[in-house]
């Protein structure tokens, strides 16, 4: 499991190099890793890119929207108001990336996926 984030994230790292040249006079683009570990389940994991949007998110428009406005900064998306069981199933929420050419990451255990949904603006871990 190690050595597969650990490729993830090489592999992200590798596109973000490969598209920055052509984003010198561009808008802000974003290319992220993200994965879901429920501790007791296999992890999940997607990609994520902004400016042109892409990946294998399923909210690729919202999910860029929101970082565009914090600058890719995660843990500056406001949360959303979204009811969440208090249900103990606890997760792990890890980003890694680029924005702008300046490297974003995050990582944070919630008690449930519906917390860290919520807490995130609802679109980022919604996967």
């Amino acid at each position: 499991m190690m050595i597969s984030r650990l490729v993830a994230a090489v592999t992200l790292v590798l596109a973000a190099v490969t598209v920055a040249p052509a984003q010198a006079d561009g808008p802000q683009r974003g290319v992220y890793g993200l994965s879901i570990d429920p501790h007791l389940a296999p992890t999940r994991s997607v990609t994520l890119k902004c400016v042109p949007d892409g990946g294998t998110h399923p909210h690729v428009a919202q999910a860029c929207a929101q970082l565009a406005k914090v600058s890719g900064v995660i843990g500056r998306i406001p949360p959303t108001d979204r009811l969440c069981p208090q249900i103990w199933k606890p997760v792990t929420v890890r980003v890694s990336g680029w924005w702008a050419f300046q490297w974003r990451g995050y990582a944070k255990n919630y008690p449930n996926l519906c917390m860290a949904i919520a807490d995130t603006g609802g679109y980022i871990f919604d996967f």
